[in-house]
This record gives structure tokens, sequence and C-alpha cells, in this order.
């Protein structure tokens, strides 16, 4: 398994903070083999931001990786309402079936470059929404921690 992550001194950028791709070795990585460089303006632990919108009579919102990453990215998904965040949760493990209370139960999931997050009832069953449900979403440039394959 390769080295991820490095908080220290690398051998050719000096002291920062830098995370490879995965299968790539932290400490040797350079150029597009570091998904995040600290010592790189145009670096960014972001990849996308956007507002979904389930609406109303719908059950699911897809959001599509703009570009396409090569790994199933960290994703942090807000339910909001105007201004005001009713919940906010990250997105740690490649598929989530979590009782988090974006409608009576939401299921997030990455999936061939693509968060899904389905509006479930109690039962695990897909649910309409009746009024239109707002998400932000951050999509991070860290590779989920779960198995990627």
């Amino acid at each position: 398994m390769a080295n991820r992550i490095l908080m220290g001194n690398h051998a050719s950028k000096g002291y920062g903070f830098f995370v490879s791709k995965p299968g790539k070795n932290v400490l040797s990585a350079t150029g597009d083999d570091l998904i995040f460089n600290s010592d790189s303006v145009r670096s960014s632990a972001l990849h996308q931001t956007v507002v979904l919108t389930m609406s109303a009579g719908s059950s699911q919102v897809v959001l599509t990786f703009n570009p396409v990453l090569s790994y199933n990215p960290l994703c942090r998904a807000q339910r909001i309402d105007g201004s005001a965040i009713l919940t906010d949760r990250f997105l740690f493990q490649f598929a989530s079936f979590s009782s988090f209370a974006f409608g009576v139960t939401t299921r997030r999931y990455v999936s061939a470059g693509k968060l899904f997050i389905d509006n479930v009832d109690a039962y695990g069953n897909l649910s309409n929404v009746s009024s239109d449900t707002k998400f932000r979403v951050l999509v991070f440039k860290l590779p989920m921690t779960a198995n990627l394959s």
C-alpha cells in the first residue's frame, strides 16, 4: 500500500501538507499525482460546489462530478432552506445508508462518478418529497476512506 498523506518535509516540495492519488506514493509524487499540495496556489481541497434541488414529487437527486474523478471523493451534503442549514452530513463511506433527517431517512452514496441522494421512508423504500428540497453539496479532492474498488 502506498503512503498517501504527508504533513512534513516532501523530497522535492519542502515542508507542507500533501495528499497523493490512490496507488501513488506521496513521498515521491509530484504534479498530477498530488491531489492536494499546500505548496501550490492552484491546489485546493475543494473540487466542486453545487446546489441540488430534489423536485416535489421525486425521490432522488443525482450530482455528476465535473470533471469526473478517478476515485470516489469525500462529499459534504447540507439540506438547506434559503441561507439556513437544516442538516449537515459528511459522506465518509463508499455507501452510506444512514438515518439522517433529510427526509424521514436519506440514503446517500457515491458510485460511478456520481453522488446520489435518495429520500426514503422508515422502511427503506423510495419516498417522494412533497415540496422542492435543496441540498448544498461540497465535493472534496480527497478519496473516501472506504474500499474504493
